[in-house]
Formats: structure tokens, sequence, C-alpha cells
């Protein structure tokens, strides 16, 4: 008796100490201070917390997945010929500049092969030169052809003129003999002299069309004569052609580099034989990649896709980096989704200066005075702003392989109504969200677009005519945001309004 007494004592004290009953489960609080049941005030009503959606520009949702770290550019470079290698000096590690000289293939018959075609050149350069010494003969000739033309019209003036006298002549003559002043055979003469007159004429007459027809000879001559020079010129153009192919294949033997940057991996020593990759699946012989800049990429699942810009802000941590954060902008991202292998995600990309801050001034300078034209869409990198564990401490330089995790820092919500993620529940593997109308929630199906675990973006799912349609949220609709458990579709509730 007396140890129960003590009881019953030491738990009214204790009652009285914190102002609640102690092991009486109808006394029961809810986590937002408002009391889950009140039976005695309206009814069977249960008295629940509620908000209303805002549509605030500065809200932003927060993102993260794993991320991985690439070089800026990265080749793997083959062989395009067959044989051995000739010459190879940089190693792993190494720096290289554009252009410069990696890898040497000894291949002498492509070399031989220039020499050949170079030789064809000159040669049909020489027959070119000889075809133009003649077509300027033929035009010599034509000169002489048009001058002879104008000869053999004089020649025909003088003719006839001859013609006419030794007709004058014979007339004078025939008078005379008719008056017996002459014999008659002196006459005669005469007209032998006048009949060849006219027959010199007449030949005068053809020698000028020989001359017209020898113009037109010559003038064909002449087209012919540049018909071949341009022949000529062709077959130079042709042999150039072929010395150009055979000095490009002769240029697949030495291998430079594509871009400033660091070998990375060789797999080839000197006298070591190497295929041709274009006719199969061969190894690379060496691999070059471009370090000052590195890109950091993740993979964005399609709920969250639509909500990244240019302007989204991306937070980095690597795994091999532990406590340091670095941020930047979103360099690039894909304008579809990834649906190889059903994956539905974008890729989301982050060029990062890899140097120090001195050395991002000079890149920067040296990139607008070459118009950027090194860089990928022409873009520049962002320097990363870093938060380290120790603020003396130089930061790390990304490698690539590198992995970790980014997060984005979403806000391009155009300007809808958001929500706590708490206020969403789920049965049978469905969320819905709890609406007061009336005095009563009801159960409401919702279609969850974003949801960070802070704040989400839904639509309401309403039927009307047997349709379904979805809605965005509005700035009056009334959300339960506690108690959900408890409730039911058609519950009076007494709601409170809190402010989120």
């Amino acid at each position: 008796m007396i140890l129960g007494g003590f009881l019953i004592f030491i738990l009214t004290a204790a009652t009285w100490l914190v102002g609640k009953p102690l092991f009486f489960p109808d006394a029961s609080i809810a986590a937002d201070g408002v009391s889950s049941k009140e039976s005695t005030q309206d009814g069977a009503a249960i008295s629940v917390a509620t908000i209303v959606p805002k549509c605030n520009p500065k809200y932003a949702m927060s993102v993260e997945y794993p991320a991985y770290v690439e070089a800026y550019y990265q080749a793997d470079l083959k062989a395009r010929v067959a044989g051995p290698v000739h010459f190879i000096q940089k190693d792993i590690g190494e720096p290289v500049t554009t252009g410069e000289r990696l890898v040497e293939i000894y291949v002498p018959d492509l070399l031989d092969d220039v020499t050949q075609k170079k030789a064809i050149i000159a040669q049909r350069e020489r027959e070119t030169g000889l075809a133009k010494k003649l077509a300027k003969i033929a035009e010599a000739a034509k000169t002489v052809a048009e001058k002879t033309i104008h000869l053999k019209e004089t020649e025909v003036k003088t003719a006839d003129a001859t013609a006419e006298f030794r007709k004058k002549e014979l007339s004078r003559f025939k008078g005379l003999s008719d008056d017996k002043i002459i014999t008659e055979n002196i006459a005669d003469e005469r007209l032998l002299y006048y009949q060849t007159a006219q027959a010199a004429s007449l030949a005068a007459r053809d020698s000028v069309d020989k001359a017209r027809a020898e113009l037109q000879e010559m003038e064909a001559k002449v087209e012919a004569a540049w018909a071949d020079v341009k022949l000529k010129e062709a077959l130079v153009q042709v042999a150039k052609e072929d010395a150009r192919r055979a000095q490009d294949m002769a240029d697949l033997t030495v291998i430079t580099a594509p871009f400033d940057g660091f070998v990375t991996w060789r797999g080839i020593d000197p006298g070591s034989f190497v295929q041709n990759a274009t006719t199969g699946n061969t190894e690379p012989l060496i691999r070059v990649e471009r370090t000052d800049i590195v890109t950091v990429y993740m993979k964005v699942p399609d709920n969250f896709a639509p909500f990244v810009t240019r302007d989204t802000e991306a937070t980095i941590q690597m795994s091999e980096l532990p406590g340091d954060l670095y941020r930047g902008r979103i360099t690039r991202f894909t304008p579809c989704l990834e649906t190889r292998e059903n994956d539905r995600t974008m890729r989301v990309e982050v060029d990062l200066y890899n140097r120090s801050a001195e050395d991002f001034k000079k890149f920067v300078a040296w990139e607008k005075l070459n118009g950027n034209k090194d860089l990928k869409g022409k873009i520049l990198p962002s320097f990363p702003g870093v938060t380290m564990k120790d603020s003396d401490a130089r930061p790390q330089p990304f490698l690539p392989g590198m992995t970790g995790k980014m997060s984005l820092q979403l806000r391009n919500f155009n300007l809808a109504y958001l929500v706590q993620s708490s206020t969403i529940f789920y049965q049978g593997g469905k969320p819905y969200l709890y609406l007061v109308k009336d005095g009563k929630a009801r159960l409401t199906p919702v279609d969850v677009q974003v949801d960070d675990g802070k704040i989400a973006k839904v639509k309401v799912l309403e039927r009307s005519d047997n349709k379904e349609f979805k809605r965005e949220l509005k700035g009056d609709d009334e959300i339960v945001v506690s108690n959900q458990g408890e409730l039911s579709d058609g519950q009076a509730v007494k709601p409170t309004r809190v402010e989120w």
C-alpha cells in the first residue's frame, strides 16, 4: 500500500511539472503543435495545419546526382598506314603542342610515290610550255594568211587594170587594122595580150579564194593549238592532284598533336609494327588529352530536365577532394533526353578552368585575341568559385576520371505555385494531397513534376465530363500539411493556417 501510494504521488507530481498527462494515448499532440483530435468541438472535426501554395521566383530546388570529370578534349591517335614505327619520343605525362610531331611510321613506298608524281608534274609542265609555243606559231601563220589575202586582193586589182588596158588597146588596134594602117596579125597579137590579162585576173581572184581558205585553215590550227594547251594544262592539274594525294598519303606516316595537352597513354615503341586502323579495329598508338580545361558532367532525370537553363548554378564536390566545393554555371546541356536503354536523362556539362586565377586571366586574354576559336562553341569555361576546408591551401586540379556529386539549383518554374514536400503522401504507390474544401478534407490525386524533398511542383488531377485533366495549383488552394494519416476523403477538419 505504501509503495502504491508512493508511485501515484510520483506520477501526479510529474504530470504537474510537465503540464501534460502521462501514458494516456488520447492526449497525443501533433508535431506542429495542433491537437490531432478535438472530438468535443465541431462534432468529429479533426484539427489540421494547412498551407497555401506560394509563387516566389527566389525559390530554388536542389537536385543532386553523381558527377564525372572528363578531359576537355581527348584524342586516341591511330595509324592510317601500316609499317614499323620510325620515331616516337613523347611518353605519358609529357606536354605536347598543336602540330607537334609525335609518331612517324616508315613507309618508303609512299615517299617514292611522291617523288614520281612530282616528276610527272614537271613533264606535264614542259609539255604545256611546248604546246603554248606551237600555239603562238599557229597564230603567226594565221597572221601571215591574213596578210596574204590583202596581197592577193591587190593582185586582183592589178590584173583587172591590166585586162582593162589590154581591152582598150585591142579596140584601138582593131580600128587601125580596119583602116589598113597596120596589118591584121598585129591586132591579133593584141587580142592574145587581152586574153592573157583576163586569165591573169581570174587567176588573181582564185588566189584570193585560196588565201581565204588558208586563213580558215590557220584559224582552225590556232584553235586546235590552244585546245591542246588547255589539255596539257588539265593534265598538269591532274598530275598535281595525284601528287597531292600521294603527299597526303605520305603525310599520314607522321602523326601530330591535334591540340595542346598531355600524353596520357602510349602503346608503341620504336620498331613496333602498326596496322592501318581503317582496315580493322586497332588499338590507339598514343592518347592526348587537354586538361587545362575539364568538363564535369551529370545526368539529370527527365522530371527535372525541363527546368535546366544556361543560368542554372552548379555546385560540385569530388570524392577525391573531400571538403572542397566548386561552383560554376552550366556550360551546355543536351536539348533532348537520352532514350537508349530507357535512360531518359539529360546530360548537363560544366566546363571549368583547371589552373590558377593568374593563369585564367592570361587564358581569357589569349582567347579573346584569337576569337575563342579553339573552344567548344567558342564558349569560355568558368573559373570555379571554391569553398575549401582549409582556406590557406591551394585548390587541387581536377583529374579526368574523378567522380563526385553535382548539385543544381533549379529556379525556372515559370512562376508556378509550389508547395512543401511534406504535403504529399502516397497511397498504393500514387501521390495525393488533401485539399480543404467547405470544411472537409478532399483526397486529391496529383502529378508530382519535381520534388527535392523540401519543395515540390505538382499538378492537380481532376475529372470533368469523364475526362481527366491536369491543372496548376492556385494561390487559394488550402492544403493539409499535418495528420494526413488520420484523415479520410470527406473528413471534417478544423484547419489552422500556418506560414512556411
